[in-house]
């Protein structure tokens, strides 16, 4: 039985114990005012008061479930947290590693200023016109650029310079083994 279930059969339980001592509640007070024994009437609030104390005790005991999966989910929350801000600090450190591997490359190559500032954002997927906005030129000074850094790279285009960085940081998925 899932825990979500449980619960609501508690709370089920809880609310049909509190209908039971109110119609009992009602039962007697209908005895006592139509002259009913005394022993009868004892009888029913006996019954009344432990459908009372079970609705009571489940539910306190609901509650106490919903306090620890509260806790829970709060504890997982916060080990997400911590294990998310892990994984950014690793990514930062490959990155920063990545790009100044990346300058290292265009140094080599001998690009520019302006033509590393192209090649990084070709890299990054934006178009040549977002280029030109980004950086205040037109879009024929970017394709110049453009062009020189494929003539000094000697890659044929956006293609080939992505794959140049990134053919090495992927693997290659391997084969199922056959079955």
């Amino acid at each position: 039985m899932t825990k979500d279930r449980y619960l609501k059969e508690k709370v089920l339980a809880t609310g049909l114990m509190i209908l039971i001592g109110f119609l009992v509640t009602l039962d007697a007070w209908s005895d006592y005012r139509q002259g009913g024994s005394l022993r009868h009437i004892m009888s029913e609030l006996v019954v009344v008061f432990l459908a009372v104390g079970g609705s009571i005790s489940l539910w306190s005991s609901s509650l106490t479930s919903l306090r620890q999966r509260l806790d829970q989910a709060e504890a997982d929350q916060r080990q997400l947290q911590v294990e998310a801000a892990a994984w950014k600090q690793n990514v930062a450190d490959l990155a920063a590693g990545l790009s100044v591997m990346i300058d290292r490359q265009f140094d080599v190559w001998g690009l520019s200023a302006a033509e590393k500032e192209v090649a990084l954002l070709l890299l990054k997927g934006l178009s040549i016109r977002d280029i030109a906005d980004l950086r205040q030129v037109s879009e024929r000074t970017v394709k110049q650029q453009n062009m020189a850094i494929y003539r000094k790279s000697q890659l044929q285009g956006r293609a080939e310079l992505a794959a140049f960085f990134l053919e090495d940081l992927l693997v290659t998925p391997h084969p199922p083994p056959p079955s």
